[in-house]
């Protein structure tokens, strides 16, 4: 029971790494291409939202595939009843929290 919990707060904690590395990939991938102006692995997702926001989604695309990822290593460990739904519940609430700090909520009026 204890290693469950462990184990869904570090997918918890990595999917939120992701999740905030991805959403500064627009800087990240300006330092990459000024240090190396040839390497060009890995492209920008930039989605406009409002006037003042835009959503940078590598990070929703770097935590999805890590999900993928564990969802795929649990099921070839045959494994996969008890641990996908938290695996998923992780990756649901980091978005959830990662976006609403980045984003921000929308207004309730």
């Amino acid at each position: 029971m204890v290693k469950r919990i462990l184990l869904t707060l570090l997918q918890f904690l990595a999917f939120c790494i992701l999740l905030m590395v991805g959403g500064y990939w627009d800087i990240i991938r300006l330092v990459l291409q000024l240090r190396a102006p040839s390497l060009n692995l890995i492209p920008l997702w930039k989605f406009h939202l409002s006037a003042s926001h835009d959503l940078i989604a590598n990070g929703l695309v770097f935590a999805f595939l890590l999900l993928l990822l564990l969802l795929g290593l649990q099921a070839w460990r045959r494994c996969l009843r008890p641990w996908a739904a938290l695996s998923t519940l992780a990756f649901v609430a980091a978005a959830v929290l990662c976006f609403a700090a980045k984003v921000g909520l929308p207004p309730s009026s």
